[in-house]
């Protein structure tokens, strides 16, 4: 069974910029592309993309410019 980075977003449905995001950071690592860097707007989304990043991967370092940020990643 093959598995897809969307099964681990964390909400029901993703917007278009999301699985456009999220099929880019999956094919990633085959292009040598360990590192990522998701750069938008407030309320588009970034951290469900960062749970489900982290969730597919086993492991992620998430940074913020500020603590209370910090805590919608403890889910």
């Amino acid at each position: 069974m093959y598995i897809v980075i969307k099964d681990f977003f964390p909400h029901g449905e993703l917007r278009g910029h999301q699985g456009y995001v999220l099929d880019k950071i999956q094919e990633g690592p085959d292009r040598g592309k360990i590192n990522f860097i998701i750069q938008a707007p407030t309320g588009s989304g970034k951290t469900a993309l960062s749970i489900a990043i982290a969730r597919y991967f086993k492991n992620a370092y998430i940074c913020t410019n500020q603590k209370s940020l910090q805590k919608q990643y403890f889910l």
